[in-house]
């Protein structure tokens, strides 16, 4: 099925951004794991398988509307060496993310392309709870303190 420029255009954008946020939360949990945080790291992981899986979702999805996933480009990276710093740099890759998503959205909406839209829409909602489980984590790393906080994620 041909699908619309445009929507191809916006799961592409959504796609770099998933790719970008997978690498970004693969390198984040190598270095939580290596300084014995392993329940950040158990976090980020999980982060990182699900953006993988909405890789591969919107690569399908492009495939069937006959356009080419573009696996080559990355969106912006946030990377960070610090706890409190991985958490902000994930909050922000993660807005940014849902930003694309929501154009995304719209765009498919405006074309009646309803069931790239759900697909979008879906993974949209997720990365909108992960923004809420950040924004948590930094609620308690800032109540607790460093040290208190880190010692519940080691």
């Amino acid at each position: 099925m041909k699908g619309n420029e445009q929507v191809i255009a916006a799961l592409n954008d959504s796609l770099r951004n998933a790719h970008s946020a997978f690498m970004q939360f693969a390198k984040h949990a190598l270095w939580l794991k290596e300084k014995g945080y392993g329940k950040l790291a158990g976090m980020e992981e999980a982060e990182a398988a699900k953006e993988k899986a909405y890789m591969d979702q919107l690569a399908y999805r492009l495939l069937f509307l006959e356009g080419d996933p573009d696996f080559g480009a990355m969106g912006e990276t946030f990377f960070a060496a610090e706890h409190r710093a991985i958490l902000e740099a994930d909050l922000h890759q993660q807005k940014a993310s849902a930003e694309a998503l929501r154009h995304a959205v719209k765009t498919a909406n405006d074309v009646q392309d309803y069931a790239s839209r759900d697909l979008v829409n879906e993974i949209l909602k997720a990365k909108e709870d992960r923004i809420d489980q950040i924004e948590t984590e930094l609620e308690q790393f800032d109540a607790m303190g460093r040290e208190i906080y880190l010692s519940t994620k080691v």
